[in-house]
């Protein structure tokens, strides 16, 4: 399926520190400050220099103080001291610019300074080590300089031992991670040389000796900083799970009372103050919680709470739906069963590479040279270049190191993946299909119109009749759009006649039997044709309703039309950044909708999507992602559960909003919030997080094959095989660095 533009820009607006000109839609982070909105380019520079300046020029008590951390439809604040929450603003219109916070709940340094240290692998004796072997392995390459006398190959080997030992210590001290190569691995290239180079020093003369040991210093060299490069590069990852591990190990032991054993099913009762144990869904009561990243939700009877977050006002009863390793925060990210850098196809093959392929290309290599007919020590000298070109712990590490990173992105926001499999199937959608009511729009409608088509005289005469008629015949019903006439109808103070017999027809309306005798029905175009009652008086009236974006329920008493009611409802803050982010990364967004296709077109229009599926209602929804599938597409469907679980169920890709505790949907993403932009972000972030941990792969293994075949025909020394990987390493592990550095 073609892909669709990217869509329109958004309003041109300065960053708040540097003042660059950027896209709103698509402003690095949007922050209210002083009730107004400060768009900035770059989180790590701009965003904390403008918030230090307004600190530094604040005057006031400390009462005034917060810090502005996110707005997702609220003005949500990290509160630095006792004074009270705020009261949640509900901001329109430019609040559809505001992006997901993309900081880390804390900083390296923050988590290393408010937890208990975990073992770091920059400790002073891992520093020691690493020093010891550059400097030995250094020194026996320098010495490539001097005269090839024995005893000089002598000490060069004695040194390159010692390197070899000491990196061997740094290896073993490492905590051995199902994401890495073995440590057999990390080893095998730098002992392989050394030991190549021990037995050409007793065997060959001394020119081939000083070849062999230059190799090895080589090998030794580029071991122990392709160690260095990956321990620098997985610090934010490993910081950030000590941070995890110690929020929640804290939040065991509540108010005095121990959760640690708390299984699913149990009760438990937090107060403010508290820091979530568990996973649970609120029984009773209501509550302001902060979460991991510091955006503060509203939650009550049937919400679900995320272990890690921190109840700020309020007291809840609920139910633990996940305890200990079960736990969201710490499940996807920390428990190795459930991580996407353990399990997902791209970590897998780097492991595969470095532990199979490397041993494949060797003699690959070796086989190259011996058809060239070169002697046999160039073609050992050869295979052990290839090898450690490819047998490098940075190639086998850094893919899932990247899947890794892009988990804890998409973590940090609250969006979750359910499996590494869930996470795949996100990064290959085509299309992503958007349950209009509740998701792109609030799903709380108001009715806006009531026009009376009846000159009869009797029941439903009025406006306050015909509403009368309506709710009555809808007040068993219980989708918003009942509500909001039935609301309307209270709002009014009128009393309703009961009714007898309702029937509902699944998105089309209702009949019934007044209190009187007559036959009543309220619903679609289509309903009213398929009972007889001729719909041609208000033809034009419904068409100019439904072109405004506006659902029309027409109202018949004896099969006989006596009028029409409108109800509109709003879009959700978030929900044109939504689908600018899904547009963003080529990914068509489909809107479903029960409404009619005049009222679907109005709001394509408004959220600029052009693929409408209007009058859909349950079943049809799923037949709606199964045709698109058939198609040749892979289908994502964006809604909640359990209303949307027909299209959740079909979907090749499932996002449910706020459906952690709820929706047991096997591959799904689920998000902590109900802001759609949220759900939007769990298709973006793995799209993006997939071409990433591609492009450095592709980096590893194009610079670690290049400098194994210039070897393996001649072209240049073995050294520069293992070289070549290192050269290209360092390239890839900028890159990541440099795009997923924690603000």
């Amino acid at each position: 399926m073609a892909s669709k533009p990217a869509g329109p820009r958004g309003e041109a607006v300065a960053c708040g520190a540097c003042g660059e000109i950027l896209d709103a839609l698509r402003a690095d982070h949007v922050t209210i400050v002083d009730g107004q909105f400060q768009f900035f380019c770059d989180h790590s520079h701009c965003r904390v220099a403008y918030l230090s300046r307004l600190d530094e020029g604040r005057q006031g008590g400390a009462e005034d103080r917060h810090e502005v951390s996110s707005v997702r439809g609220a003005l949500a604040v990290r509160p630095q001291d006792a004074s009270p929450l705020p009261e949640a603003q509900d901001v329109q219109g430019s609040d559809d610019w505001i992006e997901p916070l993309e900081t880390l709940p804390l900083s390296v340094s923050q988590a290393e300074m408010t937890h208990e240290p975990v073992r770091r692998s920059t400790s002073e004796v891992g520093m020691l080590l690493f020093a010891l072997t550059f400097l030995a392995s250094g020194m026996a390459t320098a010495l490539e300089l001097a005269e090839n006398t024995s005893l000089v190959l002598l000490v060069r080997v004695v040194l390159l031992t010692v390197a070899t030992a000491t990196l061997g210590a740094r290896v073993l001290s490492w905590m051995p991670d199902p994401s890495k190569p073995s440590r057999v691995v990390a080893l095998s290239s730098p002992v392989l040389a050394v030991v190549v180079a021990a037995f050409t020093l007793v065997l060959q003369p001394p020119q081939a000796g000083a070849r062999a040991c230059f190799l090895a210093g080589v090998v030794v060299l580029v071991a122990t900083a392709s160690l260095w490069l990956v321990v620098w590069a997985e610090r934010p990852v490993s910081a950030w799970r000590a941070w995890a591990v110690a929020r929640l190990a804290l939040a065991t032991n509540v108010r005095g009372t121990n959760y640690a054993g708390l299984k699913a099913g149990e009760s438990l009762t937090l107060d403010a103050g508290a820091t979530v144990p568990v996973d649970m869904v609120v029984t009773t009561g209501e509550c302001e919680v902060s979460t991991w990243w510091s955006t503060v939700l509203r939650v009550r009877a049937g919400d679900a709470i995320v272990a890690g977050a921190r109840v700020q006002r309020g007291r809840v009863t609920g139910r633990c739906v996940a305890a200990g390793d079960e736990r969201t925060l710490v499940g996807s990210f920390c428990v190795p069963a459930r991580r996407m850098d353990v399990h997902a196809p791209w970590a897998r093959i780097a492991r595969r590479v470095v532990e199979v392929g490397a041993i494949v290309a060797s003699f690959v290599g070796g086989a190259l040279l011996l058809v060239l007919d070169w002697g046999g020590l160039n073609i050992v000298l050869v295979m052990v270049g290839v090898y450690a070109a490819f047998a490098n712990l940075v190639l086998g590490t850094l893919p899932g190191l990247v899947l890794a990173m892009g988990n804890q992105r998409a973590v940090s926001r609250g969006v979750l993946y359910s499996s590494p499999e869930a996470w795949r199937r996100c990064s290959y959608a085509t299309t992503v299909v958007f349950c209009a009511r509740g998701t792109l729009l609030r799903g709380e409608p108001e009715l806006v119109e009531i026009d009376v088509v009846s000159g009869r005289g009797g029941l439903g005469d009025s406006e306050e009749g015909l509403l009368a008629v309506a709710a009555a015949a809808l007040s068993g019903q219980r989708d918003p759009s009942a509500a909001a006439v039935r609301r309307a109808a209270a709002d009014r103070g009128l009393l309703l006649e009961a009714v007898r017999n309702p029937r509902r027809y699944a998105g089309r309306g209702v009949t019934a039997v007044a209190a009187s005798g007559e036959a009543l029905c309220v619903g679609t175009r289509s309903l009213m044709l398929e009972r007889g009652v001729s719909v041609a008086v208000a033809e034009n009236r419904v068409h100019e309703l439904e072109c405004r974006g506006r659902s029309v329920m027409l109202v018949a008493r004896e099969g006989r039309l006596i009028g029409l009611l409108a109800v509109q409802d709003g879009l959700r803050a978030g929900a044109r950044a939504a689908v600018q982010h899904v547009l963003d990364v080529g990914v068509e967004p489909v809107l479903v909708s029960p409404d009619s296709r005049e009222t679907c077109e109005a709001l394509g229009r408004a959220l600029d999507i052009d693929h409408l599926r209007p009058e859909a209602e349950g079943e049809d929804k799923a037949d709606v992602v199964r045709r698109l599938e058939e198609a040749g597409g892979r289908v994502a469907v964006v809604g909640h559960s359990p209303q949307d679980d027909d299209a959740l169920t079909a979907a090749y890709a499932p996002v449910v909003m706020r459906g952690v505790g709820r929706a047991n949907l096997e591959h799904a993403a689920r998000t902590v919030s109900d802001d759609v932009r949220d759900a939007a972000l769990a298709l973006t972030l793995a799209h993006r997080n997939r071409h990433q941990v591609q492009v450095v792969l592709g980096i590893l293994l194009g610079g670690a094959t290049v400098g194994a075949l210039a070897s393996s025909v001649g072209l240049l020394p073995a050294e520069y095989a293992p070289l070549a990987t290192l050269l290209s390493a360092a390239v890839a592990v900028r890159t990541l660095r440099g795009n997923a550095a924690p603000g």
